[in-house]
């Protein structure tokens, strides 16, 4: 019974699980734009419209079934590492860490008829995130389990 009293509620570093959330909606988003990319061209009109999502539609639309579903199958494998990483469990981190570095490679295999100046480029961007992402959760390593 003393114990119940005493016993203190251990609480999740909130920069952590905002990073987490964010990075889960990054890749639903992502896993949403690629099944519309992936069972029709009707529906790219529609994702067109929307600031920066846009340009990700434009992007994927120069890729083949085969990128599609590999961007879909790593964005859902991501999003279980993050599950792993909101339950504080440094193996959520490797697993995100392998995920991100494929993910920043796929489009240099299957994209190079955007150019690779261009692709260089979006991929600088997306790295800067990447490696704040990673930066943040290094951070919290020390606490996971």
């Amino acid at each position: 019974m003393n114990d119940l009293l005493t016993e203190t509620k251990v609480s999740k570093p909130v920069l952590l699980m905002i990073m987490v959330n964010l990075s889960m909606v990054a890749n639903a988003v992502s896993i949403i734009i690629n099944v519309f990319l992936l069972f029709g061209a009707g529906l790219d009109s529609f994702l067109l419209k929307i600031p920066v999502i846009d340009v990700i539609t434009e992007e994927g639309m120069h890729g083949n079934i085969l990128y599609f579903l590999l961007k879909i199958a790593l964005h859902g494998a991501c999003m279980y590492g993050l599950i792993l990483l909101l339950t504080m469990q440094r193996k959520g981190f490797y697993i995100y860490l392998g995920i991100q570095v494929i993910l920043q490679i796929l489009p240099l295999l299957f994209l190079r008829s955007l150019g690779m100046s261009y692709l260089v480029l979006v991929q600088a961007v997306s790295l800067i995130f990447t490696v704040f992402f990673i930066l943040v959760f290094v951070a919290y390593l020390s606490k996971m389990k």
